[in-house]
């Protein structure tokens, strides 16, 4: 008689899709365990998109919009089975999909305030979101992708796009109004520095 062999899918991070310029940036599915000759298959994967059955890599298109999962199945020859859900995020905005190396996160609440007398003090948040996030980001990159980065803050100045921050569980709406990019022609590092505004309505 053979063993089934232990066996686990480990899925990092969520699917995130942009329709806005037709980018994905997937997860990544590590198996551990099994007896080798493992299959990925998926169930209920957004329209248009698929998994390469044998490196579990996730690509196409869809037009579909929203939050949600699927899921995915790994299983090795000796009927080894393991079943993870992979959290998606499908924005119509286009889709920022570099990771940066350092990301500082910084929220100032905006609140109306109206003082009183004998230091009393009333504060109430402003609007519906009173709470956006900015977030001060550097990417250490090759040339060719400082490139493609600033080009793509360049399609988007003054425009909404998608971008998952460190955590997040979705796509975020951010606009980016105050990038650079620089070389070091000695160390022949580069480096690209951006901040992002979260906005809403998006």
């Amino acid at each position: 008689m053979q063993l089934k062999a232990f066996m686990q899918l480990i899925v990092d991070g969520i699917l995130a899709y942009g329709a806005g310029n037709g980018k994905i940036s997937a997860p990544v599915l590590s198996v551990y365990g099994g007896s080798g000759g493992v299959l990925f298959t998926a169930t209920d994967i957004p329209e248009g998109l698929t998994i390469n059955a044998i490196t579990g890599e996730i690509t196409g298109n869809t037009s579909r919009v929203g939050n949600g999962s699927f899921s995915v199945v790994a299983s090795d020859g000796s009927g080894g089975v393991s079943v993870s859900q992979v959290a998606y995020s499908l924005s119509s905005l286009p889709l920022f999909w570099w990771t940066p190396q350092k990301s500082d996160n910084q929220n100032k609440p905006k609140i109306f305030s109206a003082k009183f007398g004998d230091g009393y003090q009333q504060d109430i948040p402003q609007g519906l979101n009173p709470n956006p996030a900015t977030y001060s980001l550097t990417f250490a990159v090759t040339k060719s992708a400082m490139s493609d980065i600033l080009g793509f803050l360049d399609s988007v100045i003054a425009k909404p796009f998608a971008w998952v921050p460190d955590g997040a569980t979705s796509c975020k709406a951010f606009k980016c109004n105050d990038y650079k990019g620089s070389s070091d022609a000695i160390s022949g590092q580069h480096t690209v520095m951006a901040t992002f505004n979260q906005v809403f309505g998006y």
